[in-house]
């Protein structure tokens, strides 16, 4: 089997209510969230796993320090690229069932504090723009949403800093088929 590049392969969508099993979201559940693959800043995604705590566990045998792992900690924070309407300057609405032209919808799912929406990621051999199939691995996250921040860098296009609290992680999820 040969490698397959990074490139173009990371799908992720934003979904605003929770899927029934978190550890197998179903195909309509993820279609029913944002596809965000297209809306976030490669360079800035940086969402999963940190290293987890540790604690002295040494025997009063053992020469030197030992540790164990203990709580797991994970990260999320991405920019994402804000959409406006050419004519009024106004946040772009989408069109309504649209996969490509969701417009502004995902800046509006993430701006206030407080929000908490679930996240999945796919990174396999196929493409960020392919459909999700059953049986295929994904990464969930619960995350809880702080203010949008204005990005160090203001050149390029309008975006903002997400920054997420994980309040759970699915590391080894799996697409379920079409119902719950």
């Amino acid at each position: 089997m040969p490698r397959s590049l990074a490139d173009a392969r990371k799908k992720v969508v934003i979904l605003p209510t929770k899927p029934a099993d978190p550890e197998a979201p179903t195909i309509a559940e993820l279609e029913a969230g944002l596809d965000a693959s297209c809306r976030i800043v490669a360079s800035t995604y940086t969402v999963g796993p940190s290293a987890s705590e540790t604690v002295d566990e040494k025997a009063l045998c053992e020469e030197g320090n030992v540790q164990a792992l203990s709580t797991s900690n994970y990260s999320a924070e991405f920019d994402i690229f804000r959409y406006f309407d050419e004519t009024t300057g106004l946040p772009e609405e989408g069109t309504a069932g649209s996969d490509e032209n969701i417009g502004d919808q995902l800046y509006q799912m993430l701006k206030a504090k407080g929000t908490i929406v679930w996240l999945y990621e796919r990174e396999t051999g196929l493409k960020a723009l392919e459909p999700f199939v059953a049986g295929e691995p994904v990464e969930g996250y619960e995350l809880l949403v702080d203010n949008p921040q204005k990005p160090q860098d203001q050149g390029g296009f309008i975006k903002r800093h997400i920054v997420g609290l994980p309040q759970k992680a699915w590391l080894d999820a799996e697409v379920a088929g079409t119902t719950p």
